[in-house]
C-alpha cells in the first residue's frame, strides 16, 4: 500500500493526492473496500497516463539561437530553440522531443542537450531536429591567440 501511496503522490498533483490518499486510510478498515479503491486508482492511472503519452502535435517554427556563433577551442555554449506547435497541450515544452547533431565532431560535439564543446578550430554546424523541422547555427571556432577566423 504505501508503494500505492507513493507512486501516486508521485505522479498527480497534491490536490488528487490528498483526496486518493484520504479515500484509502479510510477504506484500509475494511479490505474488500481497500482493494476495490486500489483497483480504481490503478485503473486511473493507466488512463491518465495513456491520455499523456498519445498527445499529437504538429511543429510549425523551429528555430536554434543563436544562429551563429565565433568562439575558441575547448569552449562551451548552451545552445537553445524556439519551437511553435499546434494541437497538443503539454504542460512543460520541455517534454517535446528534439535531436542535436553536429556537422563535423572533430571540431564540435553537441550532446543530447544542445550544449557543444568545441574541439578544434573550424566550422561546423549543429543543427536541432523535430519531426520535419530543423533550424542551424554556423560555429566558427577560431585560435586564441589570432582574430583570424577559418574561411567557409
Amino acid at each position: 500500500i504505501i508503494a500505492k501511496q507513493y507512486y501516486i503522490a508521485y505522479f498527480y498533483p497534491p490536490d488528487i493526492t490528498l483526496v486518493l490518499f484520504i479515500l484509502l486510510i479510510f477504506a484500509s478498515a475494511n479490505l474488500s473496500t481497500m482493494k476495490i479503491l486500489i483497483g480504481i486508482i490503478t485503473a486511473f492511472i493507466i488512463s491518465i497516463s495513456t491520455i499523456s503519452c498519445s498527445k499529437e502535435f504538429k511543429v510549425t517554427y523551429l528555430e536554434i539561437c543563436p544562429t551563429e556563433l565565433t568562439t575558441t577551442v575547448d569552449d562551451t555554449t548552451q545552445l537553445t530553440f524556439s519551437i511553435v506547435y499546434e494541437g497538443g497541450d503539454f504542460e512543460d515544452p520541455n517534454l517535446i522531443q528534439v535531436r542535436w547533431e553536429t556537422s563535423d565532431a572533430d571540431i564540435v560535439e553537441v550532446n543530447d542537450s544542445g550544449k557543444i564543446i568545441t574541439k578544434a578550430i573550424g566550422l561546423a554546424d549543429v543543427t536541432v531536429f523535430c519531426q520535419d523541422m530543423s533550424s542551424t547555427c554556423n560555429v566558427t571556432v577560431i585560435d586564441t591567440t589570432t582574430t583570424q577566423s577559418p574561411a567557409y
